[in-house]
């Protein structure tokens, strides 16, 4: 395929997403659907980290390797529980993630 088509196509696509965005102001969403969206950036995280430890794992056999995610993990799924704020998962995750793996 040429380069270029893919690089247009690319283009037209992430246009369209924008445009979509701006339209979805004036969206309204049922309540059950608009509790449903809340929770779509933490379930993004969750399945990066769940790759993460999968690659980790068949990578690098042995805990050592996956410790800093685990523990990142853990402290992103302990905050939001603890908060019920979806945002917490980033806000607790990363920083034990960058901490961990400094540390190791």
């Amino acid at each position: 395929m040429n380069p270029w088509l893919v690089i247009l196509v690319a283009g037209i696509g992430s246009y369209a997403m924008r445009i979509c965005m701006t339209l979805t102001d004036r969206l309204i969403l049922p309540p059950r659907l608009e509790a449903c969206a809340e929770m779509v950036a933490p379930a993004a995280f969750a399945a990066l980290a769940a790759a993460s430890l999968t690659v980790l794992v068949v990578s690098a056999p042995g805990l050592s390797a996956a410790t800093p995610v685990v523990l990142a993990v853990v402290a992103a799924v302990a905050g939001t529980a603890g908060t019920g704020k979806p945002y917490v998962a980033m806000l607790a995750g990363m920083p034990t993630y960058w901490l961990a793996d400094a540390l190791m």
